[in-house]
């Protein structure tokens, strides 16, 4: 793990250690991973937050407001690996397995926004 990565590990575990209890560390964690998926995507390290996405995604005990973003950020890095009708597939399931959460909302309007997008 590299040194940047491994200070964001590190100041992910103490936000997640500096709640009330329990429940609120076993979120912070969660969450955590998806931060680094953010930073990652940022970087342009799509495969690096592909696989952060993942580790959260394999989580049985995730509350769905984590479940649902987890599921649009997937959708957003496939967008970002140029992988467009996976990414299209993600924005839908989302819509569909999600409704009615900011990230069905989000995935609506992506999917908007590519639908207008011209052809390449």
């Amino acid at each position: 793990m590299k040194a940047s990565r491994l200070g964001l590990a590190a100041m992910l575990l103490s936000i997640a250690l500096a709640g009330p209890g329990c429940a609120t560390v076993k979120l912070n964690v969660q969450v955590g991973g998806l931060l680094v998926a953010y930073a990652d995507m940022k970087k342009g390290r799509f495969d690096e937050a592909m696989k952060e996405v993942e580790r959260v995604e394999q989580r049985t005990d995730l509350p769905p407001e984590v479940r649902s973003e987890a599921a649009y950020v997937k959708a957003r890095v496939l967008e970002g690996q140029k992988k467009l009708p996976e990414a299209i597939a993600q924005y839908r399931f989302v819509v569909e397995n999600h409704p009615n959460t900011p990230d069905s909302y989000l995935a609506q309007k992506r999917l908007r926004e590519l639908a207008a997008a011209p052809a390449p």
